[in-house]
């Protein structure tokens, strides 16, 4: 009878170390799929990185090419300008300056006729003398320079103002820059005369340099 008890108990201890056994290796081969799932995916990560970075490298590369290309167009086309230059004489290029910039003088943002008189009704007055500048710059700076009025301020061409202004702006855009004479209060058939220099008077393309705002 003891015999059989030991034996007994000998299984029992045996069969508790297999389980053992057992449930020790499943569990670590759970962790090692576990394991290996995650480096399948890290390499996944890896694998698309990879690709994401090779096409971002050959953007790199084919917009460096076009910048290249580009650059080189641009000092082909500067060389080609600066053959034409040489081919103008002195009262071409200084007409080609010239255009480069604008000016523009209204009265109530209506331009002044060519004979210089203007008739307004309304009692307020604004009137505005504007220099547009050309957003091109092909041309040498040096040359773009001798196409601005003369003088520091543009605003200097206008000489004389009777009756004087009530108020005087300025606005100044980015390429458009403007000198404003205010009046406030005309009396109706009330003028106003403006005397501006031969200068401004050739490019404006007027025929007087004295112009009158008559006020109906």
């Amino acid at each position: 009878m003891k015999k059989f008890s030991l034996l007994i108990l000998l299984m029992c201890l045996t069969i508790g170390v297999l389980s053992g056994c057992m449930s020790d290796q499943t569990i670590k081969s759970g962790e090692e799929d576990n394991n290996l799932e995650e480096v399948e995916q890290n390499h996944e990560e890896l694998s698309k990185l990879a690709a994401e970075n090779e096409e971002l490298q050959r953007q790199i590369e084919s917009y460096e090419m076009e910048a290249e290309n580009l650059q080189q167009y641009i000092i082909s086309y500067q060389s080609q300008i600066d053959e034409m230059f040489n081919l103008l004489n002195e009262d071409q290029k200084l007409a080609l300056a010239q255009a480069y910039w604008q000016y523009e003088l209204t009265v109530n943002e209506t331009n002044i006729p060519d004979d210089g008189v203007i008739e307004i009704e309304n009692q307020e007055v604004v009137i505005s003398l504007s220099q547009h500048q050309s957003e091109d710059t092909y041309l040498p700076y040096e040359l773009i320079e001798l196409g601005r009025l003369s003088g520091e301020y543009f605003h200097e061409h206008i000489i004389q103002v009777k009756p004087e202004q009530d108020e005087e702006t300025w606005r100044d855009g980015t390429i458009v820059t403007a000198y404003e004479l205010i009046f406030t209060d005309l009396a109706s058939g009330s003028e106003v005369e403006i005397t501006i220099t031969d200068e401004l008077k050739e490019r404006l393309g007027l025929q007087t340099d004295l112009l009158i705002i008559r006020i109906k």
